[in-house]
């Protein structure tokens, strides 16, 4: 966003985003961009690839594979023993409590897929496109290593009935055909991926919405702009409540379907919300460059919109269509 001068004044307002106002001593509200929807068009499409760092992007894509295939070779390894000591699904609190639908494993597994889908959606068409795409796969893919750990110090036995990995190959094969779709094992439990890619796309909802939103107004008139300000907190509130309710809806048939235990999904949710807040914690704070972990990050995130790395502050994104132009404001 460009910045404003001393008479402006800053309304970032979103679809679901809350307002972030700079006062001034103007009787408008402005915030700058494009002030007609072809003028939007053109510079989203202009733009694609404003933001792209390269060398950041593809590295955390080799990160991402690399956890993707390690885990996908301990899912053959943790498949195996299970089936040379075959045992009785173990007593679960959620089992007993919430209606199963055994053999519905497409329930799950169509929810994550439309969940995902619908976060990409939302947030690839915004200027935050590739530091999400990059955020997440960051996430998923170091959940996805300390998995490849936990599911094979820990086997737990399948409780999903009707579940049939066939005969097994060499694990370093059977990886690749587990990343491709084509082999699905039984008896990786601890802890949920489903979980935590429900729980990656809530946290980019419930975060990045406000920083992040597709529609603004370039001009409100300082009498509107209380209500505005209503207006865009509400839908704020408004996009969380249903993203986690959402999410929750997910949980309810990764458990009822008997595709995970409870601890599973507890779990993967537990370490989805602790990796994201130390994350961040260590972006606001990487610009003192005082670790190896710091210069790391101040190198992946040098082109992020959403945090000024020199202070550690978060910063508003500029949206993408200006709606003056249709309210009349």
């Amino acid at each position: 966003m460009d910045d404003t001068s001393g008479e402006e004044s800053v309304l970032h307002l979103g679809d679901d985003m809350g307002p972030i106002i700079q006062r001034g001593d103007d009787s408008d509200v402005r915030i700058t961009g494009n002030s007609s929807p072809f003028g939007c068009l053109k510079a989203y499409v202009l733009g694609v690839f404003n933001h792209f760092s390269v060398g950041p992007f593809f590295a955390t894509v080799g990160f991402f594979l690399v956890c993707l295939y390690t885990n996908s070779v301990m899912q053959v390894f943790t498949e195996k023993r299970a089936l040379a000591n075959p045992r009785e699904p173990i007593m679960d609190l959620g089992f007993d409590i919430l209606h199963p639908l055994p053999g519905q494993r497409e329930y799950a597994d169509l929810f994550v897929v439309f969940y995902c889908v619908a976060s990409f959606v939302r947030f690839m068409p915004t200027y935050m496109r590739w530091t999400f795409l990059r955020r997440f796969l960051f996430f998923y893919g170091a959940l996805l290593l300390l998995r490849s750990a936990t599911i094979i110090l820990t086997i737990l036995p399948n409780p999903y009935e009707g579940c049939d990995s066939g005969e097994l190959g060499s694990p370093f094969y059977e990886a690749l055909r587990i990343m491709v779709g084509r082999l699905v094992t039984c008896s990786d439990m601890l802890f949920s991926g489903h979980t935590v890619n429900l729980t990656v796309c809530a946290l980019s909802w419930h975060f990045y919405s406000r920083v992040a939103p597709i529609f603004y107004f370039s001009q409100v008139s300082k009498a509107w702009e209380s209500q505005a300000a209503f207006i865009g907190a509400t839908f704020l509130w408004i996009t969380r409540v249903i993203v986690w309710g959402s999410a929750c809806v997910g949980y309810y048939f990764i458990i009822a379907t008997r595709l995970h235990y409870t601890d599973d999904v507890v779990i993967g949710l537990y370490l989805t919300f602790l990796l994201w807040f130390w994350y961040f914690r260590c972006v606001q704070s990487c610009y003192a460059k005082r670790n190896f972990v710091d210069i790391i990050i101040a190198w992946v995130e040098k082109d992020t919109l959403d945090f000024d790395l020199s202070t550690g502050d978060e910063k508003d994104v500029p949206g993408l269509i200006d709606l003056s132009w249709f309210f009349k404001i």
